[in-house]
């Protein structure tokens, strides 16, 4: 679903703007999620897994606005982008129904200004918005800004994957899951 665009401003009194990414912000995005991956091990992918073509990930965009239950927002600083966050149905079934997942990326030039407290705040209203009763993520055990970013949202640790993550050197990290009862 397409959110409606907001102005805020950072801790630094930088302006941002949130907003749905459009399939004209496609490369941006791509480039952005190259640049998270490069600068941090807690994400999911290493850069070189990122082959997305701009064609999909502009099928991606139009797919997730047409979606009633989902959104994607951007945050655009000086019109560029430095940070994202991504809500998504955990399932259709009715047993799931009631669920989503959280996905999010800061650059690290702009952490510890606010930009992951408002983006987080923009999904949780959202998550609400849409009639889910819980979001769910999962979080190296190891980042404690993220692990202290999502306590203060309101997140809770409910259980743990031992070896959730294989880094290329060998070494093995734990995740751990979290959930944030929006009901």
């Amino acid at each position: 679903m397409k959110i409606e665009p907001k102005r805020c401003t950072l801790k630094n009194g930088k302006e941002v703007l949130l907003a749905s990414p459009t399939a004209k912000d496609a490369a941006q995005l791509i480039a952005y999620m190259k640049k998270t991956a490069e600068e941090s091990e807690n994400l999911v992918r290493y850069p070189e897994e990122l082959v997305l073509t701009l064609q999909d990930e502009e099928r991606m965009l139009e797919n997730i606005e047409k979606n009633e239950r989902e959104c994607f927002v951007s945050a655009f600083i000086d019109g560029k982008i430095k940070g994202n966050a991504s809500l998504s149905c955990i399932g259709e079934h009715i047993k799931l129904k009631h669920r989503c997942g959280l996905g999010m990326a800061v650059f690290e030039e702009v952490q510890g200004i606010g930009l992951g407290s408002l983006l987080m705040d923009e999904i949780l209203d959202h998550a609400v918005k849409f009639g889910y009763e819980q979001i769910e993520l999962e979080v190296r055990a190891d980042n404690e800004k993220a692990l202290s970013l999502y306590k203060k949202k309101g997140f809770e640790e409910c259980g743990q994957i031992y070896h959730g993550f294989k880094l290329k050197n060998g070494e093995y990290v734990d995740l751990l899951m979290m959930i944030c009862r929006l009901k």
